[in-house]
């Protein structure tokens, strides 16, 4: 049985050897677990430009878009297994990461009321002629808050990017999804056509985020006509125009079908001849916060001021009481750290007990060399390094397989290591599986300068740092133990990015009244930094968040299907009217902080992306709650709508022909908002 073991693990190593560029470990095991030749990939490629155009023509592989040395394609498991192999291809982006999703009085706290006049349509700032885009789970196109005054709607497209049942309706543009017109939308407005919608898919959570950035209050005008309402909850930008991009979260290789989704809109905002502002309030966890990941690089060099009237805002993440982050300075004493094991999901069930996790590796010196053991939980044992410390050269661009066995020469588990390089910085995987024992933790060494971060825990689909807590030892006194923390928590990628926009979340309110006319009360002091909204700063220290909304309980549109289900079973959560629903996060933050984007670029439409975001900074405020700014939680404080269109604040009179840039505001009077 062992010598049979050890052929197989002989064989493992040997397959990956086909590739004439580095597989890492999650995108190898991809492959193996695809079950048919046609199952589909999405992913960015580089490499020698001729010889990829003739690998791409010989395989028939879908080239979506190309952006600077990278090739976004769309091709099956069996074209990438054959792309694999040509020569001309350098590198293979492929991240395992999945996605997460991340008014009322809002419109007050954002200090947005006094850019716009009480009522719908008289309004001097609404962002009119702007588009505002959403990657996120979708939007009921027939709430009455997203539909015009003459019964049209105000959604330019819906990309659906789950792949459609009728296979006639794929968008071919982009190889996978549903495209969606407003013409469709207008069809179905008028004949009063309805999606049915799960609730259990998030559905709801684009839909109030989409009404916290724009919602025009339509939905409750009846009950304002006759005196039974005197409030609307109006988002931020209540003229604007919309693009979702409906997102498939379960999409393999996730962070991809974000890039196409920010394309996708901006080509779109390009043929309308519009200005355009993105909503993400959407993330990945996992990754090497920093933005330099091929996602974050592309769509922060779309951002960059090379073209005008575009601006990202994204959620910064909700995850503020989460220990997932494990960081700390390599030094020439070895240090370690614990990773919990769990069992393989189905589609690698032979892999059986496994771990993984993924380090990113700074300023590495030449002296520096990593390991991999096992802790047994019950027995309180480290077994003896049997595996040898490898350096960076020897594990740079392979997976090296190797195998633990126990004093009886039984196997215990199978390593793999990974590493490979990225500019200055070192990716480096690890997996352990075939572990014999549930009680069995992964120990991972390492010796020799550099800086290690690492993001991993089983909600994110790798394994949980251990903390002192949960051993059976004291090890307070073992300089070697290093433990998690709940630093560097933001969502990764993108959202890191220089030229992106990150929010974080304070409470907008503390009580409201529910569609039964009661008072739902909360308890925490108004202003206050929402307790689930993560903090910084980036992995190479930078501060991000940069400034915070008031998204902590706002009154936002809901989706009809989902508004019927909470009506019967859970009415507090629903507001006055009937139409609009509580929600929560540093999701509802990023949208007030975008609909003042489309503001901006309403009264600027040729302002850089940098204007836009330094006059929001700049107009941040401080208070007793975030103290002195800018640091970890707040960026640099709290955003303020008429200081980011204003900042001189200087009090002249608005031209008849109305405001041009060059204009300032007005002392514009308060209204009340709710």
């Amino acid at each position: 049985m062992k010598y049979w073991l050890l052929i197989w693990v002989l064989i493992l190593s040997i397959k990956g050897d086909y590739a004439q560029v580095p597989l890492s470990i999650p995108l190898q095991n991809k492959l193996q677990t695809s079950t048919t030749k046609s199952e589909s990939f999405d992913l960015l490629v580089r490499g020698n430009d001729q010889k990829l155009a003739t690998s791409f023509n010989e395989l028939k592989i879908h080239v979506k878009y190309t952006s600077g040395d990278w090739y976004a394609i769309h091709l099956s498991a069996e074209s990438l297994r054959k792309l694999a192999e040509k020569e001309g291809l350098e590198e293979i982006f492929f991240d395992q990461n999945k996605g997460f999703l991340l008014n009322d009085k809002m419109i007050g706290n954002a200090n947005v009321a006094s850019l716009q006049e009480l009522g719908i349509y008289d309004s001097l700032l609404t962002g009119k002629g702007v588009i505002l885009g959403f990657i996120d789970s979708g939007v009921d196109y027939s709430h009455p808050d997203f539909i015009n005054e003459d019964g049209s709607s105000r959604i330019l497209y819906i990309w659906d990017q789950k792949d459609p049942l009728d296979s006639t309706q794929l968008f071919n543009e982009y190889g996978y999804g549903k495209l969606i017109t407003r013409d469709t939308i207008n069809h179905w407005l008028d004949s009063s056509y309805q999606i049915i919608m799960d609730p259990n898919n998030w559905y709801g959570h684009g839909t109030t985020v989409v009404g916290t950035a724009c919602s025009n209050g339509r939905a409750l005008l009846p009950l304002i006509e006759n005196g039974s309402m005197d409030h609307d909850f109006h988002g931020v930008a209540p003229e604007a125009e919309i693009i979702m991009v409906s997102s498939d979260f379960d999409r393999s290789n996730w962070l991809a079908s974000v890039a196409d989704g920010v394309h996708f809109m901006l080509a779109k905002a390009e043929e309308e001849g519009k200005t355009i502002v993105i909503n993400l309030s959407i993330g990945a966890y996992g990754g090497s916060h920093d933005g330099l990941d091929p996602v974050g690089e592309l769509i922060n060099s779309w951002f960059n001021d090379d073209t005008a009237g575009r601006m990202l805002v994204c959620a910064g993440g909700n995850s503020r009481t989460l220990r997932y982050h494990l960081g700390y300075n390599g030094s020439v004493d070895t240090s370690y750290s614990i990773y919990s094991s769990f069992n393989a999901p189905s589609d690698l069930a032979e892999l059986g007990r496994m771990t993984f996790t993924e380090f990113w590796l700074d300023s590495v010196s030449e002296n520096f060399i990593q390991n991999v053991g096992l802790y047994h939980s019950v027995e309180n044992q480290f077994y003896p390094l049997q595996l040898p410390f490898r350096t960076i050269a020897e594990n740079l661009d392979s997976i090296v397989i190797d195998t633990i066995f126990d004093g009886n020469m039984d196997l215990m588990a199978i390593t793999r290591r990974f590493i490979q390089e990225r500019g200055e910085q070192y990716q480096f995987q690890v997996q352990v599986d075939h572990m014999n024992s549930d009680q069995l933790k992964t120990v991972i060494y390492t010796n020799g300068e550099a800086q290690i971060d690492a993001w991993s825990a089983d909600w994110l689909g790798s394994s949980n740092i251990v903390g002192p807590e949960s051993l059976p030892f004291t090890i307070s006194n073992d300089e070697a133990y290093v433990s998690p923390d709940s630093l560097k928590q933001t969502v990764s990628s993108f959202s890191c990015a220089e030229n992106v926009l990150m929010v974080a979340n304070y409470k907008n309110r503390l009580s409201y009244t529910d569609v039964n006319n009661n008072e739902v009360v909360f308890e925490g002091q108004l202003g206050e930094l929402a307790q689930h909204s993560s903090r910084g700063p980036t992995r190479d220290g930078r501060i991000k968040p940069e400034l915070a909304a008031s998204g902590e309980l706002i009154m936002s549109s809901g989706p009809f299907n989902y508004l019927s289900i909470l009506l019967n079973a859970a009415p507090y959560k629903v507001a006055e009217g009937g139409w609009h629903m509580r929600n929560g996060g540093t999701s509802m933050a990023s949208p007030i902080v975008a609909g003042i984007a489309a503001l901006y670029l309403q009264r600027c439409p040729n302002s850089k992306p940098s204007d836009i975001k330094n006059a929001i900074l700049n107009s941040s405020y401080q208070d007793i709650y975030t103290g002195q700014v800018p640091n970890f939680s707040w960026g640099y404080g709290k955003v303020d709508g008429l200081g980011a269109l204003h900042q001189s604040m200087e009090e002249i009179l608005v031209q008849e022909n109305g405001l041009s840039c060059e204009d300032s505001l007005v002392n514009l009077s308060v209204i009340n908002s709710y």
